[in-house]
């Protein structure tokens, strides 16, 4: 929970290099991560955040001696016991199999029915729009400056990277008429803002951005298929579900398996 692109530099220094990549994809998730990264606008402060200090990024490690990173560790230690042992395994499922109660995005779902007094559990929609506050500006500031660090390490060790915008239910959403709804909800055009200023990042630093929210739009409007929720949640909303995971690894592999041609150097 709340692990922004932060977590994904320092796990890239302390175990991706280990495995000699050839490709690092970094996944990007518009609608939370931008406001992961930011020590203002993220509610949990317990964990890691950089600040951008004398032109460089620094990393301000005093969670660590924070009450509540302490207490988090110790249940996810507790936790990991737990899920050690058949009985609880057992409870989880039947668990997850009858309970049907919980709503994953309550504001998507009411702005299908045309009611848009609810936000969405875990989405920040501040992001859709071009930042107008202070907090907003840094945010995506530190956002971008992390990016692109990530970028300047997977190059300094021989890699290729790539970055992949990931997609939001409510932009993929089978029904244009929800789509549409949803975005003149939160007042935005469309819901593609985010995904636009970061292939802008990637043509002026250098690296390839790959956009999914569009092109699984498509695929959700060509099908029918609902890419993200599940069936004891909102159908529609939240995570990728298993058509959502599959339509982004084949539109993936479709860019491995047949690269675009590259400019031969003189």
């Amino acid at each position: 929970s709340s692990y922004g692109t932060a977590q994904q530099l320092i796990a890239l220094r302390h175990w991706v290099r280990d495995y000699s990549p050839d490709i690092v994809l970094l996944a990007f998730l518009p609608s939370n991560d931008v406001r992961n990264n930011s020590r203002k606008l993220e509610s949990w402060k317990a964990r890691p955040f950089f600040e951008i200090a004398d032109a460089e990024l620094r990393l301000d490690a005093s969670f660590r001696d924070d009450r509540d990173f302490q207490d988090k560790k110790r249940s996810m230690a507790d936790h990991a016991f737990l899920y050690e042992l058949r009985l609880h395994q057992l409870m989880r499922r039947v668990r997850d199999g009858a309970y049907r109660g919980w709503n994953d995005a309550p504001a998507a779902a009411a702005a299908a029915r045309g009611d848009a007094s609810l936000g969405e559990a875990g989405i920040a929609e501040r992001v859709y729009h071009p930042p107008s506050d202070a907090d907003w500006l840094e945010a995506w500031k530190l956002t971008e400056r992390l990016v692109h660090e990530i970028h300047r390490e997977v190059n300094g060790i021989g890699a290729q990277f790539m970055v992949l915008v990931l997609s939001s239910g409510a932009a993929v959403h089978p029904d244009r008429n929800v789509r549409q709804r949803y975005a003149e909800t939160i007042g935005v055009p469309d819901l593609f803002y985010p995904d636009r200023r970061i292939q802008a990042l990637g043509a002026a630093r250098g690296f390839e951005v790959m956009p999914l929210g569009e092109p699984m739009q498509r695929v959700a409007e060509k099908t029918g298929a609902f890419l993200h929720g599940f069936g004891n949640t909102q159908i529609g909303f939240g995570h990728w579900n298993v058509r959502g995971h599959r339509a982004a690894a084949e539109l993936v592999a479709a860019r491995f398996c047949n690269p675009p041609e590259r400019p031969t150097r003189r």
